[in-house]
């Protein structure tokens, strides 16, 4: 097999790992169609579980934007294209085996630009990969290629030998190099050499999770481990299966090793034991990738490329509920569900939970058929503020995609109500409303339908309105309007004390606006009370200080209060001195 070593390189490994899922049943592989069934299919690199980019020799890139349902054909003309390498869904860069030439997309590869040519045409190119879309390196027969911008421009050092690359960052890196592991630790400029294997069987490929964590495979089944870094390598397999051609991990315990005749074998417990899969095929496979422990992508000969799920796996693929509700009411909670298995799914549960510490707990039971798709309705849930969401669904026998984020936002947020609360008899007030379009005052002989009622009250009494906004939303609140019967005598209100007549409070603890702070009051001996908008008093201060006596937002239970309108009263009797006003408690 090691006349085809230019061909079967090892793959690119995605940038994110999750580490603790397992494959806990046999994978289901289902044939795409590539466009041929002529010329072999080389090297693949999938970006998420939708986009991804594979080469079909001599001169075509594929790619697709549904998972491999569709593939489309992009062609280089003139080329013979041997490694491809993308960083995201539209950025990406192939190599040219037979004049060491390369090419860059920046549109998902409906266009490749020529960034770099061999002028003299005496080495090949084997390999390209890039970590990030300025950090790339290529390997040539006869020189070692690197750029930190993206292929504008490349630097070169002597080739360490080899052809299969993969760098873990913009630092650490390896090339297999026959039976050998090339690693460098400062960007490629310095290599240093380790034995994967004294046999006499040829290692095919390689692959790393992380730079200590490596794997490969070869001739016989054979399967080689290393935890540091290639110094020391552990033999996991040989003379078991056939030749293996291709390796990938996904994480630390799943993986995916293909090679001659359809061979697929799989494991979930790090390499401990490995599971024959039925994949359908008997032409060679080379090269996967994998996105998830149970999805992933393998290419092969005769136009083959092969897609797997996991038996009986549930993935969210869409938020369908409501996005947006007004404050205070009922958000429909709804997931559209697929089973990407071969087994019925009957029962789960679904997990949500919002940043404000709203969530929603769900056992459902049902039926989704394999390969079906359903629309679950999993309840309601109250909206007092925009929020983010994350369901989680358990119970299938793989919960990869089982995750979802969304979120909710509140309508009709600027609805505002003032006035003023204590005033002196006889005295006329203005109470007022605002954010809306439709207003009803309801504690008057004939209701007003103003945004602002002007009037003189004869009693101390809540004014209640209710608003309709411009989405349709609405909104109860009241003013309460105070009598103070000794106006004019000898009580006075400071100028400073005055200022607390108006106060909006956040109380999220983000260290802004979260506890009542009141103007005045330094050195006096004061009272405090806090009422809510029935009039109901909820906390009692003497001596409030703003430092270790204050109204931290809370009800006599402990909870936070609910956005809302709140009143307070101070007096400072050796000054005689009165203030009052409204608390604004926003979400």
């Amino acid at each position: 097999m090691a006349q085809m070593s230019f061909y079967i390189k090892s793959f690119l490994i995605a940038a994110s790992l999750l580490v603790g899922s397992t494959i806990n049943a046999q994978l289901v592989w289902t044939q795409q169609n590539s466009t041929t069934t002529i010329q072999f299919i080389d090297k693949v690199d999938f970006v998420n579980q939708n986009v991804g980019y594979t080469l079909l020799f001599p001169d075509k890139v594929l790619s697709t934007v549904n998972g491999g349902g569709t593939w489309t054909p992009t062609t280089i003309p003139g080329s013979n294209l041997n490694a491809l390498s993308f960083v995201d869904s539209q950025t990406g860069w192939a190599i040219d085996y037979a004049n060491a030439s390369m090419y860059k997309t920046t549109n998902g590869g409906s266009n490749w630009q020529l960034i770099y040519s061999n002028p003299f045409f005496t080495s090949y190119a084997y390999d390209i990969h890039f970590v990030d879309a300025n950090y790339g390196w290529a390997t040539r027969s006869d020189y070692f290629l690197y750029t930190s911008n993206g292929g504008t421009s490349w630097d070169s050092v002597p080739s360490p030998g080899g052809a299969d690359l993969f760098f873990v960052d913009q630092l650490r890196g390896f090339i297999l190099n026959g039976n050998s592991l090339e690693k460098t630790v400062n960007g490629g400029t310095v290599w240093n050499a380790s034995i994967i294997w004294s046999g006499s069987e040829y290692i095919e490929a390689f692959c790393a999770i992380d730079s200590s964590n490596l794997w490969a495979v070869g001739e016989n089944g054979l399967i080689r481990h290393s935890l540091d870094g290639g110094n020391s390598w552990a033999t996991k397999s040989i003379a078991v299966y056939g030749d293996l051609l291709g390796v990938r991990f996904y994480d630390e315990s799943n993986g995916i090793a293909v090679g001659i005749g359809g061979l697929v074998i799989s494991t979930a417990d790090a390499g401990l034991s490995w599971q024959i899969n039925n994949s359908g095929i008997t032409t060679d496979l080379y090269q996967l990738d994998m996105v998830s422990p149970g999805q992933a992508w393998v290419t092969g000969a005769s136009g083959v490329i092969i897609s797997s799920f996991a038996d009986a796996d549930i993935q969210i693929e869409a938020y369908t509920g409501d996005t947006a509700v007004c404050q205070g009411m009922t958000a429909n909670i709804e997931f559209d569900v697929k089973n990407h298995g071969t087994s019925p799914i009957t029962s789960g549960n679904f997990s949500v939970i919002g940043t404000g510490g709203t969530s929603l707990d769900y056992d459902w039971n049902g039926l989704v058929d394999a390969g079906s798709s359903e629309l679950i309705d999993v309840g309601t849930l109250f909206i007092y503020q925009n929020e983010s969401f994350t369901v989680t669904f358990t119970g299938d026998t793989l919960s990869f995609n089982n995750t979802y984020d969304f979120d909710i936002n509140v309508l009709g947020d600027g609805v505002t109500v003032s006035g003023p609360q204590i005033v002196c008899e006889t005295d006329s007030v203005t109470i007022s409303a605002s954010g809306g379009f439709y207003y009803v005052w309801t504690d008057f002989v004939t209701p007003s339908f103003d945004s602002s009622v002007t009037f003189t009250p004869t009693e101390s009494a809540y004014y209640s309105v209710s608003i309709q906004d411009d989405d349709g939303c609405f909104y109860y609140d009241s003013v309460y309007v105070e009598i103070d019967l000794s106006c004019g005598d000898t009580i006075t209100v400071d100028s400073t004390v005055a200022n607390n007549a108006n106060i909006a409070l956040t109380p999220n603890y983000d260290g802004k606006n979260d506890n009542l702070f009141l103007e005045g009051i330094d050195g006096t001996t004061n009272s405090v009370v806090i009422y809510n908008r029935w009039g109901d008093a909820i906390a009692t201060f003497n001596n409030y200080d703003n430092e270790d006596n204050y109204w931290n937002c809370t009800i006599p239970n402990g909870a936070i209060a609910p956005a809302g309108t709140y009143f307070f009263t101070l007096e400072i009797p050796a000054t005689n001195t009165s203030s009052s006003g409204w608390i604004q408690i926003m979400p």
